[in-house]
C-alpha cells in the first residue's frame, strides 16, 4: 500500500513539475484565479447578507468608537465623530423633507464633510448623486436634472460653479444648501441647519425595505452621447468593490491608505473610503492633489498603500529628485492608468514593492487586476480564465469605430499582439449590468449582441486592451468617441456640440485625442471644416476659446485645432478619425492651419514649429 501510495505520488510531482515546466504562467494564472474567486465570494457574500456601505461606517463605529478613520489637513477624525456628524446630516435631510428612495445631487471637493454628509444620506437610504466638481453651465444643469434631484448640497468654495446655471435652478425651484460660511443670501446655509441637531444614532430599520439592486449613487461617465451620463451605482455594486483593495493590496486594520483622487469618482468613494470601512483601517484624505506635498503626506502620516491614477505617477515621477524620495512607508500602489513607460522608473525609484494596477468600469460587468507585478498589466486572459469568466477580446475595426465582423456576422477575437476591444459578459450571477439613469436606448449602446451565436450578448467596455503570449493583458486605449486626459473621459460628442453651436462659419467639427509627449492619455484636438467662403479669422479663433471655456470642463477642452478643407466619412457618414488622429498636431506633417489653445490671450493662437519643438522637448507642458 505504501508502494502504491509513493508511486501515486510521484507520478502527481512530476506530472505537476511538468505542468509547470511547459505551461511557464500556470503558477502565476492559478494565484489570479484564486484572488479573483475570492474577491467574487467575498463580494456575493456581502451582498447575500445584504450590507450596505453605511453599514460598514457604523460598524466600525461601535467596534472602535475611538480609532482615527479620517485624516485630513492635519486633523484627524474617529469613527464615532464622523458616524456622529453623518446622524446629524440624517436628521437635517429629515427636517427637510427627504425620505428614503429620495435622490439629492452632492456637488463638493474632498474634506471630512463631503465623507459624513454622504454617509448621512445614506443613512435614510436616500440616493446621492455625485457631480463632478469641473463641471459648469450646460453639463452641469444636465447632470442635476438626469439624476431626479430636487435638492442640490453645494461644498464650501465651489458657489461660483452653480452661479453658472443660477437662473435654471431659480426656474426649477431646487432647494439649494451651501456649506461653509458666508452663504450668499439667495441659497440655504446647511451649516447654520445643522447647528443643535441630534447626533443619537439613526434607527437602522429606516433602511431595511431597501433592495441591494437599487441604486446607492450616481456617478457620471462620458460616453458616446454627448452629455455626461449617470451610471447607476447599486449597493450590490459597492459589495463588489469595498473588499478589493484590501484583498490584493494585503492591507489590514492597521493600514493607512493615502486617497488624492477625487472622492465623486467610484475609485477613491468606494475602492478607497469603502475599503477602508470594510478592513476598519485608517483613511488619509486630500483636498486636491499635489505632486510637491505628496511624499510629505505620506511621511507625515505613515501612509502604507496608495491610491493613484495615471498621470498622478507620472507627475511624481517628472518631479526634482529628491534624498527623501524613499524616505517613507509605502509598500503597495493601487490604482489604473499606470502607463508601461512610467511604470518601472516610478516603482524603482520611490521603491514601491507592489504595484496593483487594476481595469473596471464604473457601469461594467468585470474587473481585471495585476496581482504578480507584470509591468504594464491589468490583469490576464488565459485560457482558464476565460473558461471561468465570460472576457473576450473583439477584434476592432479602427475606421468604422465598432468591433470587426465576418461573413458569418459573428465577432472574431483577436490574436496574440492584437488589440482588441474588451467585452464582458452580462448578468451571470456574478457582477451584473445596471446601466444608466434615463432612457432606456442609453443602456442598449453599451451591449453588443449577436456576438459568436444568435442571442448572445456582451458589455461593451469601450477600451482596447492587447494580450502577450504569457496572457498578461495591458490597456491601449479608448475608442470610438471618447478619449481619457487627464485622469477624466472626454465626450467628442459633447466637445463638437460646444465648437459647432451657434457658429455661423463653422460646417462640421470632428473631435479626437492625440498622443502628446509626457502626457497620461491623449489631448483633445478639433478638426474642422468652415463653410464655402468663410475663413478662421482671430475673432472666430477668440469665440471659440470663450465657448469651451464657458461650457466644458478644464479636461475636455480642445487644446489643438485643424483647419480642413473638407471631412472624411464612412459610407455611413461617419467620422473617420484614424487618419487625422495618426498625423497628430505636427505642422511639418499637416499642411493645414494649425492652432493651440493660448489661455493667456484668451484664444486660440497659430501652432508655429518653434511651439511644436517646444511640446516635444517638454519646455512647454499641456
Amino acid at each position: 500500500m505504501i508502494v502504491i501510495l509513493l508511486a501515486i505520488g510521484g507520478f502527481l510531482a512530476v506530472t505537476i513539475g511538468a505542468a509547470f515546466f511547459f505551461i511557464p504562467w500556470l503558477s502565476t494564472d492559478i494565484y489570479f484565479i484564486y484572488t479573483c474567486a475570492s474577491l467574487v465570494k467575498s463580494f456575493l457574500t456581502l451582498a447575500k447578507k445584504k450590507v450596505l456601505i453605511v453599514d460598514l461606517l457604523e460598524r466600525g463605529a461601535k467596534r472602535h468608537p475611538n480609532k482615527t478613520m479620517l485624516l485630513f489637513e492635519g486633523d484627524s477624525y474617529c469613527y464615532e465623530m464622523v458616524d456622529n456628524q453623518a446622524n446629524k446630516v440624517a436628521r437635517f435631510a429629515q427636517e427637510i423633507g427627504l425620505k428614503t428612495g429620495d435622490t439629492v445631487a452632492m456637488m463638493a471637493l474632498n474634506s471630512p464633510e463631503f465623507v459624513w454628509t454622504l454617509f448621512g444620506f445614506c443613512k435614510l437610504g436616500i440616493r446621492v448623486a455625485l457631480l463632478n466638481t469641473n463641471l459648469r453651465s450646460r453639463s452641469l444643469w444636465h447632470c442635476i436634472s438626469v439624476s431626479g434631484a430636487n435638492t442640490l448640497i453645494v461644498g464650501k468654495d465651489l458657489t461660483e460653479a452653480i452661479e453658472t446655471i443660477s437662473e435654471e435652478l431659480k426656474t426649477a425651484d431646487y432647494g439649494v444648501w451651501i456649506q461653509g460660511d458666508h452663504v450668499p443670501a439667495q441659497y440655504n446655509a446647511m451649516d447654520e441647519a445643522l447647528t443643535g441637531l441630534s447626533t443619537d444614532p439613526i434607527d437602522p430599520s429606516i433602511r431595511s425595505k431597501i433592495d441591494i439592486r437599487e441604486p446607492a449613487f450616481y456617478i457620471y461617465t462620458s460616453g458616446t452621447t454627448g452629455l455626461p451620463k449617470a451610471a447607476i451605482v447599486t449597493h450590490r455594486r459597492c459589495c463588489g468593490a469595498v473588499s478589493l483593495i484590501g484583498k490584493v493590496c494585503n492591507m489590514g486594520a492597521n493600514d493607512v491608505l493615502y486617497v488624492p483622487l477625487p472622492l465623486y469618482h467610484a475609485a477613491g468613494l468606494v475602492h478607497g473610503i469603502g475599503g477602508i470601512l470594510y478592513l476598519g483601517g485608517t483613511v488619509v484624505v486630500r483636498k486636491k492633489f499635489s505632486a510637491s506635498q505628496f511624499w510629505d503626506d505620506c511621511r507625515q502620516y505613515d501612509v502604507t498603500v496608495i491610491m493613484y491614477i495615471g498621470e498622478l505617477c507620472r507627475y511624481l515621477t517628472n518631479r526634482p529628485k529628491d534624498p527623501r524620495d524613499q524616505d517613507h512607508k509605502v509598500r503597495c500602489a493601487y490604482g489604473n492608468g499606470l502607463r508601461p513607460e512610467v511604470w518601472s522608473d516610478f516603482q524603482s525609484r520611490f521603491n514601491i514593492r507592489y504595484i496593483r494596477e487594476f481595469y473596471a468600469a464604473t457601469e461594467g460587468t468585470g474587473f481585471l487586476i495585476n496581482v504578480n507585478n507584470a509591468v504594464g498589466a491589468v490583469g490576464r486572459l488565459s485560457p482558464i480564465f476565460r473558461a471561468i469568466y465570460p472576457y473576450k477580446l473583439l477584434r476592432y475595426d479602427i475606421e468604422e469605430e465598432s468591433a470587426y465582423r465576418g461573413a458569418d456576422g459573428r465577432c472574431v477575437e483577436a490574436e496574440v499582439g492584437e488589440p482588441g476591444l474588451f467585452v464582458t459578459g452580462l448578468n451571470d450571477g456574478r457582477m451584473e449590468f445596471d446601466g444608466y439613469k434615463g432612457k432606456e436606448d442609453i443602456n442598449e449602446r453599451r451591449i453588443l449582441r449577436n456576438c459568436f451565436k444568435q442571442g448572445d450578448s456582451y458589455f461593451n467596455s469601450g477600451d482596447l486592451l492587447v494580450m502577450d503570449k504569457m496572457y498578461n493583458v495591458s490597456f491601449v486605449d479608448r475608442v470610438g468617441d471618447t478619449f481619457r486626459w487627464k485622469g477624466e473621459n472626454v465626450s467628442t460628442t459633447e466637445v463638437a456640440t460646444v465648437l459647432a453651436d451657434g457658429q455661423g462659419h463653422i460646417a462640421s467639427v470632428n473631435v479626437y485625442g492625440v498622443e502628446v509627449p509626457g502626457g497620461d492619455g491623449r489631448a483633445g484636438m478639433a478638426a474642422i471644416t468652415l463653410h464655402p467662403g468663410k475663413s478662421m479669422t482671430e475673432d472666430l479663433l477668440a469665440s471659440l476659446h470663450a465657448k469651451v471655456s464657458e461650457y466644458l470642463p478644464m479636461y475636455a477642452r480642445p487644446l489643438f485645432l485643424r483647419i480642413l478643407i473638407e471631412v472624411q466619412q464612412t459610407s455611413t457618414f461617419k467620422y473617420v478619425k484614424g487618419n487625422v488622429q495618426r498625423e497628430g498636431f505636427n505642422p511639418n506633417v499637416i499642411k493645414d492651419q494649425l492652432f493651440i489653445l493660448d489661455s493667456k490671450k484668451h484664444s486660440y493662437a497659430p501652432l508655429t514649429d518653434e511651439v511644436y519643438e517646444q511640446i516635444q522637448g517638454g519646455q512647454l507642458r499641456l
